[in-house]
């Protein structure tokens, strides 16, 4: 007797039980489970499910765990346990071809709910099949995407638990290769523009329910020349949308024909940025024929750039007023303004899309005194002088040249304080710092001191091969000025020959020392003292 004809003969006799039961017992509620018949009812599907070979138990609503001792269960624990099965229960089957039909590998299926955005993304095997598991019921947008073919999107489905999951064919088209170049307005070539692509609008493939997506777009930036390549572009209307940060966004709706691939090197991104304000002083007089510089741009992206000199500058008119266009769309912009009769002046930081900045110019204040060598009799020395301040986070420097008798004199400086400090080749400066310029006060006498120039230059070796010691430390104590009583130290570093040269040393009498990681000093070797004269 075969395996069916064994069940059915179980059955029938379950079956004559049953009845027997029935007619025996009546209908009455027998315990808390129910009367004869429910009982008979109930064994008799369990008996007839393992007979089948059906996994799951299958109860009634007072049985929801499946256990023969029963009872009755709470109803909230029901709908727990049914809207949990839900949850696992749903997913979505799938396969990705061509269109001839050839499996798709590494297609992107974006499985995005409609109403939270929630959203989950899967990939298509090398057979071109998907599977997304573990999905709440409801509706849901499928989106498919690949970077060399058409994004397609099947809207609305609904996905509800079932023991066959939905499933979707996505057969995706061979987009287009769209090349070109974007550049500025002054033809240079950008690079790291985005460039985007979309449909312009959804279309249907054939009478289906499967479009092709205008949402999803196909992104690349461009190279170091300004190039992009782009695949997967759908045929038809495109929106085009390049975008660069301190750039107006560019858009063009591109017609993408197979018979006519068009390129894109026409494509010009504007800077329309835009400053102004006005030249003033202290006490609010307007100040014509100022001139206003930007000297500085810092963008939003943490992007520094110094301006060319000269390259922003204009001059304010009869109103104190300027204006500078075609700057960079976001960040900021540091200014300076100067003015003949005054300090100069300037402001920090400024954003682009300020039209009423106000730079406030000083009557400035003033710095004289001499300069003088440390090692002669006869002190005056002519060199230039340099003046150097950081005020409102700019630096400030001014130059003048001290004369025979070596004085010189500093005029319209901003308030601040100064260092000060020569520009020779044939002396060097001990170097003054902290000379105030206030308000209404000259800083005045202040004495630079100069000395003369000189270079050395020597090797290190070791004492017995005399093989060149790399690395290794040297330095100089330097004894100089009238008497020699001035002391200062020097340090530097051998190459690789051992070699190491000192630059800018005072001329006096010098000693100098040497030591290395490995070596232990020698008296005598080790050390030497030699004096320097300039020139």
């Amino acid at each position: 007797m075969t395996r069916w004809k064994v069940r059915g003969a179980l059955l029938a006799t379950m079956l004559i039980a049953a009845l027997t039961l029935f007619y025996a017992a009546g209908e009455g509620p027998a315990d808390e489970g129910g009367g004869a018949v429910t009982h008979v009812t109930r064994v008799f599907k369990r008996a007839w499910n393992r007979i089948a070979g059906i996994g799951s138990v299958v109860t009634d609503s007072n049985d929801t765990t499946g256990s023969r001792a029963g009872g009755k269960q709470s109803k909230d624990k029901s709908a727990s346990t049914k809207s949990g099965d839900q949850r696992t229960s749903c997913a979505l089957l799938g396969s990705v071809m061509d269109e001839e039909r050839k499996p798709i590998k590494g297609a992107k299926i974006t499985v995005r709910a409609v109403d939270t955005n929630w959203e989950k993304a899967v990939e298509s095997d090398e057979k071109g099949q998907f599977r997304a598991f573990d999905l709440e019921a409801g509706t849901f947008n499928i989106l498919a995407t690949h970077p060399e073919y058409v994004g397609l999107i099947r809207p609305n489905l609904n996905i509800e638990p079932s023991e066959r999951p939905p499933e979707i064919e996505f057969r995706m088209p061979l987009g287009a290769v769209i090349k070109g170049k974007i550049k500025d307005e002054a033809g240079k070539a950008l690079s790291g523009v985005r460039v985007a692509a979309r449909r312009r609008s959804l279309e249907q493939i054939g009478k289906g329910e499967v479009y092709q997506d205008d949402s999803t777009y196909k992104l690349k930036r461009t190279d170091s020349d300004g190039t992009f390549t782009l695949e997967g572009v759908a045929v038809g209307e495109n929106v085009f949308e390049f975008f660069k940060r301190g750039y107006e966004l560019e858009t063009k709706i591109v017609n993408v024909q197979p018979a006519k691939i068009p390129s894109l090197n026409d494509v010009v991104l504007r800077k329309t940025g835009r400053l102004a304000g006005v030249v003033m002083t202290e006490e609010g007089r307007l100040l014509t024929e100022s001139k206003v510089t930007l000297v500085r741009y810092r963008g939003a992206d943490g992007t520094h750039e110094t301006l060319p000199k000269d390259s922003w500058t204009t001059t304010t008119g009869i109103d104190g007023a300027f204006a500078f266009s075609k700057l960079y769309t976001e960040g900021v912009y540091d200014i300076t303004a100067e003015n003949p009769n005054f300090a100069p002046g300037g402001e920090q930081s400024v954003p682009v899309g300020t039209d009423r900045v106000a730079i406030k110019l000083e009557r400035g204040g003033i710095i004289y005194g001499t300069t003088e060598l440390v090692d002669r009799d006869t002190t005056p020395v002519s060199v230039q002088v340099r003046a150097e301040s950081v005020i409102k986070g700019t630096t400030v420097t001014r130059e003048v040249k001290s004369t025979g008798a070596g004085t010189f004199r500093f005029d319209l400086l901003p308030y601040g304080t100064y260092k000060l400090g020569v520009i020779s080749e044939q002396y060097e400066s001990e170097g003054k710092a902290g000379v105030a310029v206030e308000r209404g006060k000259a800083a005045g006498d202040v004495v630079v001191e100069v000395y003369e120039a000189a270079t050395a230059r020597g090797r290190v070796q070791e004492l017995s091969s005399e093989a060149p010691i790399a690395g290794a430390k040297v330095t100089v104590q330097a004894s100089y000025g009238m008497g020699r009583t001035r002391k200062k130290s020097f340090t530097a570093e051998t190459n690789s020959l051992g070699q190491f040269e000192f630059r800018r040393l005072p001329s006096g009498l010098h000693s100098a020392q040497a030591e290395a990681v490995g070596y232990a000093r020698t008296p005598g070797a080790s050390a030497q003292t030699f004096t320097l004269d300039p020139g």
